[in-house]
């Protein structure tokens, strides 16, 4: 890395094409009618600068899609199954926003020979996290996610071409009241405690005993996910995957199957040694020889190549909503013995729905957010 004059420099790092199956769809039109919501971080007036022991900070960004930073889903009306839905970019590229807000916030040490590498693996702005905090026992499940914003960087010190690993810093801002318009801030609150994490590091203790990489290897950290059986196999292998292990590694452990689709739900049907077909629910997804599934509420949803990963237009849940009847009147005796009083009473119907929206496969997890 060669010595730089001035304090920050910061580089998007060009990630090669992957030699995917051509079964795997490139769709550039997934978020055609998708309205777009830019990303700009602001700094805070007159707030106290962060002290970094390094001389310079550059940022890299390693995410699969660098082009998305996210896709919320807001109701415009609880209930009724309507939202306002967004994807999210930033509105320059996002080392140079991120990179511009940290120098906003740090105060550098220009003495020291050390320079801070801020590796960006995951910025997800979203409003499918997994509410942690929902009961066991509630079966309507009336907020089974939330919105927020889910971050992973990494930090290394540089020194002589080496890259001594500082802090994985991997953590999620969510909250069931997040609002439309709160993005940026969720996303700032996350980066500045990143950099807070790091700022009392003893930089010379780090770079005399902690682990020194070449950035080979660091770069091989992110193509472990890129060089997946899935992503380098001419042909995938028909058959259904138990586990998010089997998707990624082709490997479905169901090899005979077959989807029975009714106006509710779809199901999968396999046979047993004596050649009975049973249902089967506990399963991640299936690939028919061409496509690939995945499994959510009880139904079954192509997933589409896009941008080096995997979007989804799925469901995680069914919506139930209650549909209150105008309330009926009729004649009774009240307990005084006046008759001719007046009662009311309420009925009620449920009415279900299944929530379709646009949202991406973490290549992590096997989860759709």
């Amino acid at each position: 890395m060669p010595d730089m004059n001035y304090t920050f420099f910061f580089t998007a790092l060009l990630i090669p094409a992957l030699a995917f199956s051509q079964t795997l769809k490139t769709n550039p039109d997934l978020f055609e009618d998708i309205p777009t919501a830019y990303i700009q971080l602001k700094n805070e007036k007159k707030q106290q600068k962060i002290l970094l022991p390094f001389k310079e900070i550059k940022v890299l960004d390693y995410r699969n899609d660098i082009s998305v930073a996210g896709i919320t889903h807001f109701e415009t009306f609880r209930g009724n199954g309507n939202y306002n839905t967004k994807y999210y970019k930033f509105s320059r590229p996002a080392v140079d926003e991120i990179g511009n807000y940290l120098l906003g916030i740090t105060e550098l040490n220009n003495n020291s020979s050390e320079e801070l590498v801020m590796i960006i693996r995951r910025i997800w702005i979203g409003s499918e996290f997994e509410n942690k905090s929902i009961q066991d026992n509630d079966r309507r499940m009336q907020t089974p996610y939330i919105g927020g914003v889910r971050t992973t960087f990494e930090f290394y010190a540089f020194k002589d071409n080496m890259y001594v690993p500082i802090k994985r810093f991997d953590t999620t801002i969510a909250d069931i009241k997040m609002k439309e318009n709160e993005a940026e801030q969720y996303l700032t609150d996350c980066i500045k405690a990143s950099v807070i994490s790091i700022s009392s590091i003893k930089i010379n203790d780090r770079m005399a005993n902690g682990r020194k990489l070449s950035f080979a290897t660091i770069d091989s950290f992110s193509s472990t996910l890129r060089n997946l059986n899935l992503f380098t196999i001419k042909n995938p292998e028909r058959g259904v995957y138990i586990s998010y292990e089997e998707f990624k590694n082709n490997k479905p452990s169901i090899k005979d199957f077959e989807i029975k689709k009714t106006s509710q739900a779809h199901s999968l049907y396999v046979k047993d040694e004596s050649g009975n077909e049973f249902p089967i629910h506990k399963i991640w997804g299936f690939c028919d020889g061409t496509r690939f599934f995945i499994q959510g509420a009880y139904a079954f949803f192509e997933l589409e190549y896009c941008n080096e990963t995997f979007y989804c237009w799925g469901a995680k849940k069914i919506d139930m909503t209650y549909t209150i009847m105008k309330p009926f009147r009729g004649t009774g005796i009240g307990g005084s013995g006046i008759t001719g009083a007046i009662s009311q009473s309420l009925r009620k119907s449920s009415r279900y729905k299944l929530l379709v929206k646009l949202m991406q496969l973490d290549l992590e997890t096997g989860v759709l957010y």
